[in-house]
């Protein structure tokens, strides 16, 4: 006899615009597909770990849609555990390291290509963590990612500080269709 699949729900925080959150709650979120987003292709959240998911992603909301109104959306994942790779364990980091490795080898002459390597800036990191990383979660067909990062507050942006200390707890989903509810929970007022 086979144990059913456990399911897990993740909550999540999402800051953005008061236009966009309209938008999410009446079509869901959009996959985003940018270059620097180190945990991969789409949709990001603050989840409980290192930081309150609430304050982190208010600071981001605030900074990302400076002279906006702001929301915080808070949303209900519900995803099969065997979809997620919390990054936040060591074996689960050992087993993105190894597949980490089997791409780096895989697509060594594509990746040498990829940039000027001579120049290296912070920028550079993400787009790299952003480039493999999606080739680790189809590797090992992961819908979720989690993983301690840092993530600049206002004064940090100021400073221009960077850090390889995480101070906030992330989750990126790559299918929308795992996002069972979302809700404006916060606006602009919250400071």
């Amino acid at each position: 006899m086979t144990t059913p699949e456990k399911k897990l729900i993740i909550i999540g925080f999402h800051g953005t615009s008061s236009e966009s959150a309209n938008h999410i709650i009446h079509e869901n979120f959009n996959i985003n597909r940018g270059e620097e987003d180190w945990l991969g292709y789409g949709a990001y959240f603050f989840i409980e770990g290192i930081s309150c998911p609430i304050k982190s992603a208010n600071e981001w909301a605030k900074n990302a849609h400076e002279n906006h109104e702001t929301c915080i959306l808070k949303s209900t994942i519900e995803v099969h555990e065997r979809s997620v790779l919390d990054l936040r364990n060591i074996e689960n980091l050992k087993r993105y390291n190894l597949v980490r490795e089997l791409k780096i080898r895989e697509h060594y002459s594509d990746l040498i290509l990829r940039r000027d390597l001579t120049v290296k800036k912070r920028k550079d990191i993400r787009i790299d963590d952003r480039l493999i990383t999606n080739m680790v979660k189809k590797h090992l067909s992961i819908t979720v990612l989690i993983h301690n990062v840092y993530i600049k507050n206002k004064s940090q942006r100021d400073l221009a500080l960077e850090s390889s200390y995480p101070n906030a707890t992330v989750c990126s989903v790559n299918d929308i269709g795992l996002i069972i509810r979302n809700e404006r929970i916060i606006n602009d007022k919250l400071g």
